[in-house]
């Protein structure tokens, strides 16, 4: 049993197609639940009286630095501890 090459561009074209058409309808679905709700109009109010004030509504709390995942100092290097001993690797 063999598959033409015709028949694998028409199912794959078919695919394209279907993908398109379905982002298509979730891309108008956003936009119309952003229209019923008003989020941009919200946004652009909270935004525009942001840069108005100069202060914003809500404190900005500001966010952890993520853990060094080579060493236990940003500043200088430490050698993993997975690494064996009996490595090829020169850690200098």
């Amino acid at each position: 049993m063999t598959i033409d090459l015709p028949v694998i561009v028409d199912v794959v074209i078919g695919l394209v197609f279907i993908y398109f058409i379905l982002s298509l309808l979730a891309s108008e679905i956003q936009e119309l639940l952003a229209t019923i709700l008003q989020w941009r109009a919200k946004h652009l109010k909270e935004s525009i009286e942001m840069l108005l004030m100069g202060v914003p509504k809500k404190p900005v709390t500001p966010t952890k630095r993520p853990p060094n995942r080579i060493g236990k100092s940003s500043n200088k290097f430490v050698r993993p501890a997975s690494l064996p001993t009996n490595s090829t690797i020169i850690l200098n």
